[in-house]
């Protein structure tokens, strides 16, 4: 295939916080001899402001920035980007959730021009958050259907995705599954344990959770699970990295189940250092209530990790149950403690588990593989 023009068109991108499903996408490509420019906004997540006078380039990755002149509920609206986008010679352009005012822009752009676009479908669930719920309701009806008809054809990133789009009436031809990717040479059973952490486990087995504490993580249920766990298993601790509005809840409740010899808050770690963490586990438990994909089990997952999930969303595809870890119901605090007993009890389990998650990431997940599968869809369109 010869070198392609591609625009990657989403709200928001900071390199230095990872940077995100397009971000590592667009390296990929990079990496196999395109050329990719990322439209987005200069505002993050995170409430402030990014540089728009200059142009970025990070791991020869182009960014270009646009001013928003609002922030609705983490929806910025930057009107020069359409502009911009009709300025440049591409040969596709790909955003992501039809519901986005960028993926607006990049759907007017792609009319213009004639240039195919390609939209990834993240979400498969109504978000928790009412002012989202209608944000969402609004956009699907002002200008969301208008994306979805206009693009060629729609990545959903799992199947959870998928059966969301055909609910909202997509044809199943114009869909894709084409899960979001890891990197599988930095995410690795080999990278050097965490310090901090193995200086607090003091010899015991680690079971490790990384996330938002917020409701839909069902933080609560792992609690409840690994206080169970303990009266059967003793030489294990609960390792949470990271922080959100459910902290303060959690702590009561750690309290209450007299866990607090046990459990090791970490709150934040910096991204070059999570490879080590998660070589620092045992295993890894996502007991999520939603979760459109789950990239921390992904990348649990890539550093030779058995995982324990629930099956929802994009976990039902990254988990093969008994092949690389186990499924449970959401809410079930008996099925997470049977699955982590199960595990840590068995070191010749542990070990094969960890092993064929290894091999699943390399071969299905890694973004060398989710970036030629994307390739071959976008030469589809040309």
């Amino acid at each position: 295939m010869v070198a392609l023009r591609i625009a990657q068109v989403v709200p928001y991108c900071s390199a230095a916080f990872g940077g995100g499903y397009e971000y590592e996408l667009s390296r990929a490509l990079v990496k196999l001899g395109h050329e990719v420019t990322i439209f987005t906004s200069d505002r993050t997540p995170y409430r402030y402001r990014l540089s728009v006078d200059e142009e970025e380039a990070h791991h020869k990755v182009r960014i270009r920035r646009f001013r928003a002149l609002l922030d609705l509920r983490e929806l910025p609206v930057p009107p020069s980007m359409l502009p911009g986008l009709l300025d440049e010679d591409l040969d596709v352009i790909q955003t992501s959730e039809p519901f986005q005012l960028c993926s607006l822009y990049a759907a007017l752009a792609s009319r213009s021009r004639g240039v195919p676009l390609v939209v990834s479908q993240h979400l498969y669930y109504k978000p928790w958050d009412p002012l989202k719920r209608l944000g969402l309701r609004l956009s699907e009806a002002l200008y969301g259907r208008f994306v979805l008809s206009t693009a060629k054809r729609i990545i959903a990133i799992s199947t959870a995705a998928r059966s969301y789009l055909k609910e909202k009436g997509v044809e199943e031809g114009k869909i894709e599954v084409i899960p979001i990717g890891v990197d599988a040479d930095r995410f690795t059973p080999t990278a050097e344990p965490y310090g901090p952490l193995m200086e607090e486990a003091e010899g015991r087995k680690v079971i490790l959770f990384v996330g938002r504490l917020t409701g839909y993580k069902g933080v609560k249920y792992l609690l409840q699970a690994f206080s169970r766990l303990l009266k059967e298993y003793r030489e294990v601790v609960l390792c949470i990295r990271g922080d959100g509005p459910e902290r303060p809840y959690l702590l009561q409740l750690e309290s209450k189940l007299d866990l607090r010899e046990r459990i090791l808050w970490l709150g934040y770690v910096a991204n070059r250092d999570m490879p080590s963490l998660y070589t620092s586990s045992n295993l890894f438990v996502l007991p999520s209530l939603i979760e459109p994909f789950g990239i921390s089990a992904l990348e649990a997952m890539a550093s030779g990790r058995p995982v324990v999930a629930t099956r929802v969303g994009g976990l039902a595809d990254l988990v093969e149950e008994g092949v690389n870890g186990y499924l449970v119901p959401p809410c079930s605090i008996e099925g997470l403690e049977e699955a982590m007993l199960r595990i840590l009890e068995d070191e010749g389990l542990e070990r094969r588990l960890g092993r064929e998650g290894r091999r699943r990431a390399e071969r299905y997940f890694s973004w060398d593989v989710v970036a030629r599968r994307i390739l071959s869809l976008y030469g589809e369109l040309l």
